[in-house]
């Protein structure tokens, strides 16, 4: 759980990281205002969801459209698959040993994310009684359908929802200027600047580890500034004397955060966007570049996750993992048609246990992957078209049972062996480093120690030794099915 709550953040994090890298780089200097606050929740809703998501896509390899030769010779025959499986075997009881420390760590983890949240909406919650106290405590009248309150603290104005929060000394001023700073205001409780802040502070609370999530803040109010100021000009028609009544009210004063305040740090970036020409409309074509990086993004993570969700790579080996999604534990294991060998020989091979956690990719591989596999007990005995069907039956909760439906078929021997790119060098030479003869029973295992036997002659690139088996179909009533194999080699 801890493994996929960290991969949930981490990728997250890229989200949220990308998207505010566009943002800073291509559409902050615009002035289609609207659409960078869309812009802006959109990344915050995006950026948190798509992580949720994998698309079930595969970048890497396939597998042959034959169900019984499928895994027939998966295993690198160069490569110890062995030690993939001794691997495998060491990383399972080194889990086993850990196990209490994790629970330990991931206890710890949880208590700290809830002091954090607590704390956080600690702060959100003393916010909101300010401005409640503020909104209670002084004067206050309506006007146009919204609260007007008279303050008596430095900062000079702003708004909560519906309620506008002005400072008592701003009466003094000219009636044009106040007038400016009503306005203000108004635009931004008619456009509910406020919802925005809450969202994002909620947010705050929940990813309080999160440091982008407080830039996306500090964008948004700064956007809600830039919206504001423009519908203000609007309906004034007076850049200039606007400017200079930023000026004038400066403050660095920030005790409202949730509130959209008339002054700000980035007073400057105001006053030179409010002097800035309008940007064209084909700009707003900008915009999209969200859906290309979300749309690049979720396809790596997908194909990332496809890839190594299963299997950490050691080398040239493969290492199976239990999945992080599955918590399930093994249950009853259930043979079904077996007559060559026993249950017991069976549970042997396969080397799962009930009580095991539960894996269906480590399940796959011991059933075909591995040179000891399931599958190699019939194999090696000449039962090419073997086959087993898994099906899944979750007991509760907690276990999942396993039937296991086999198909053993018919032996089947060699009828022809051909020998394919070796160039000058005579075939004799290459059939006596073959392990297996026309005539005899198919055998996995002897086929993969004669491509070892023929990558040792040092002749042929070893990367390049290929088998390719082509069954003959059996007729009805035969008691042996025939398999022609080809070897292909590459002389070096």
């Amino acid at each position: 759980m801890i493994s996929s709550t960290l991969q949930y953040l981490i990728e997250s994090a890229v989200y949220l990281l990308s998207f505010l890298i566009i943002y800073r780089l291509f559409l902050s200097r615009l002035t289609h205002f609207t659409l960078m606050r869309i812009y802006l929740l959109a990344c915050l809703g995006l950026g948190l969801i798509l992580p949720m998501f994998t698309l079930p896509v595969s970048l890497f390899s396939s597998l042959p459209d034959s169900e019984s030769l499928r895994y027939l010779f998966y295993a690198s025959p160069i490569n110890n698959s062995e030690t993939a499986f001794a691997q495998n075997s060491v990383a399972g009881n080194l889990e086993k040993a850990g196990t209490n420390g994790a629970v330990l760590f991931g206890f710890a983890l949880l208590i700290t994310y809830i002091c954090g949240v607590v704390y956080k909406f600690f702060l959100l919650v003393k916010k909101l009684l300010t401005i409640r106290t503020n909104f209670r405590n002084n004067h206050r009248i309506r006007k146009d359908g919204h609260w007007i309150i008279s303050l008596e603290t430095e900062t000079p104005a702003f708004s909560f929802f519906s309620c506008i929060f002005i400072n008592k000394q701003l009466v003094q001023l000219p009636d044009h200027e106040y007038e400016k700073i009503y306005l203000h205001e108004r635009m931004h409780a008619k456009q509910l600047h406020t919802l925005d802040i809450i969202l994002t502070e909620l947010l705050i609370g929940f990813f309080w580890f999160n440091p982008l999530l407080t830039q996306y803040k500090k964008r948004l109010q700064e956007v809600h500034e830039y919206l504001a100021d423009a519908k203000t000009i609007k309906y004034t028609g007076m850049k200039k004397s606007y400017s200079r009544l930023l000026l004038k009210l400066t403050t660095e004063e920030a005790r409202y955060r949730l509130s959209s305040a008339f002054s700000a740090p980035q007073i400057g970036r105001r006053i030179k966007m409010i002097g800035k020409s309008r940007s064209l409309p084909w700009y707003r074509l900008s915009f999209f570049l969200l859906v290309p990086m979300a749309a690049f993004l979720l396809l790596s993570f997908s194909s990332v996750e496809n890839r190594y969700d299963t299997y950490a790579e050691s080398g040239t080996d493969k290492v199976p993992l239990a999945s992080s999604k599955s918590q399930l534990k093994v249950g009853q294991i259930i043979w079904i048609n077996n007559t060559l060998y026993t249950d017991s020989q069976l549970n042997d091979r396969l080397g799962i246990q009930s009580g095991d956690m539960y894996s269906k990719e480590y399940l796959e591989e011991r059933l075909w992957l591995n040179m000891d596999a399931v599958s190699s007990l019939y194999m090696d005995d000449g039962y090419l078209f073997f086959n087993a069907e898994v099906e899944e039956k979750p007991r509760g909760n907690a276990y999942m049972d396993l039937n296991i439906t086999l198909y053993e078929g018919i032996q089947s021997h060699i009828r022809h062996i051909t020998i394919e790119g070796n160039g000058t060098i005579p075939k004799e030479n290459i059939l006596q480093e073959i392990l297996i003869k026309e005539g005899e029973l198919f055998s996995r295992s002897k086929l993969i120690e004669s491509v070892r036997a023929i990558a040792a002659m040092g002749m042929f690139d070893q990367e390049k030794i290929h088998i390719n088996p082509m069954p003959i179909p059996a007729k009805s009533g035969d008691e042996f099915g025939k398999v022609d194999i080809e070897f292909r080699l590459n002389v070096k």
